[in-house]
């Protein structure tokens, strides 16, 4: 029985297309470049997070105390509205990587 790969029609589909270029010969039949792909879109999610709170600790740690009550509550207000901004940023990575 031939896989629904061996029966479409036209030219060959990129995942064979890199095997054959890689490896110098064709793809066993239901090999599948899926788990790698997802691999690498989990992996740039994780660095997106990472770098996204890196800035949120840099932030804080720019935090000046000394200064008066309502800087202090602007800059509550800054930071909480651009967690919020990188928190829905975040989800969307999310979402999209899980498609």
């Amino acid at each position: 029985m031939l896989s629904e790969r061996e029966r479409m029609p036209g030219p060959k589909p990129i995942e064979d297309v890199l095997h054959e270029t890689l490896f110098g010969v064709p793809p066993l039949p239901g090999y599948s470049f899926e788990p790698v792909v997802h691999c690498f879109r989990d992996a740039v999610v994780r660095a997106k997070q990472e770098e996204r709170q890196a800035i949120l600790d840099a932030l804080l740690a720019s935090r000046q105390p000394h200064k008066g009550k309502h800087w202090n509550a602007g800059f509550n207000a800054a930071f909480t509205t651009l967690t919020g901004i990188l928190a829905d940023r975040a989800q969307m990575d999310y979402q999209e990587a899980a498609e």
